[in-house]
C-alpha cells in the first residue's frame, strides 16, 4: 500500500503535469502530440503502466486513435484496423471505468484478446474521456504486461488523466472552431 506521502507526490506531479498539457495546447501543438506528452507523464508515475487515447468520431460509433507513446508497434494500428466498436471491450466506453484484470480469461476481450496477448497485454482499464457538458469525448485506455488487480493509486492516475484528455480535447476544439470562424470571417 503506498504511503500518504508517495500518494501527496503523485497528486502533485498529476496537476503538474496537466498545467503542462494544457500549457501546450495553448501553445498551439497539435493534439495529438499534446496527448502523447499527457501519457508519458502519466506512464512515469505507475510502473509498468503504458497508456492511449482513442476520440469517438463524430457519429458516435467509432473509435480512432489519438495517442499510444509507449504501446508496441502495430498494436493501436490493428485494433484501428479491426474497426473497434466504443462498445467492444476492448475500448470500450461506458459511464464508468472498465477494468480487466486478466485479458487471457475475460470473456469481454474474446475478439481483441489474441490480439494483446500477441503484445504483451494482459491487464486493461479503459477510462471514458468526457466533456465539461457530460458527453464523451474517447476514453484513455490503459494496459500492464502482467495480469494484475484494481490498485485504487492507478484508478485516480487514469482518472485524472482522462479528465485532463478531456480539459485538452475541447480546448483544441474550441481553438480549431475559433480559426475556421477566423478564416471565414476573413474570406
Amino acid at each position: 500500500m503506498p504511503s500518504r506521502k508517495s500518494v501527496t507526490l503523485d497528486l502533485s506531479s498529476l496537476m503538474r503535469h496537466e498545467r503542462a498539457a494544457l500549457a501546450l495546447i495553448a501553445a498551439g501543438q497539435s493534439l495529438g502530440h499534446v496527448l502523447d506528452e499527457l501519457v508519458c507523464a502519466v506512464e512515469t508515475l505507475r510502473a509498468g503502466m503504458r497508456g492511449s487515447v482513442w476520440l469517438l468520431e463524430p457519429g458516435g460509433d467509432r473509435l480512432s486513435h489519438c495517442a499510444a507513446p509507449s504501446l508496441p508497434d502495430g498494436y493501436d494500428a490493428a485494433i484501428e484496423a479491426l474497426h473497434v466498436s466504443p462498445f467492444d471491450a476492448a475500448l470500450a466506453i461506458e459511464p464508468e471505468a472498465i477494468h480487466v484484470s486478466n485479458i487471457a480469461t475475460d470473456p469481454l476481450w474474446a475478439s481483441c484478446r489474441a490480439l494483446a496477448l500477441s503484445h504483451g497485454l494482459r491487464t486493461c482499464r479503459s477510462t471514458p474521456i468526457h466533456a465539461s457538458d457530460g458527453s464523451v469525448l474517447g476514453v484513455f485506455v490503459t494496459y500492464y504486461s502482467v495480469s494484475r488487480p484494481t490498485l485504487a493509486l492507478g484508478l485516480d492516475i487514469a482518472t485524472f488523466a482522462a479528465h485532463t484528455a478531456g480539459l485538452v480535447i475541447e480546448r483544441h476544439f474550441a481553438d480549431k472552431a475559433l480559426r475556421d470562424s477566423e478564416d471565414r470571417y476573413r474570406h
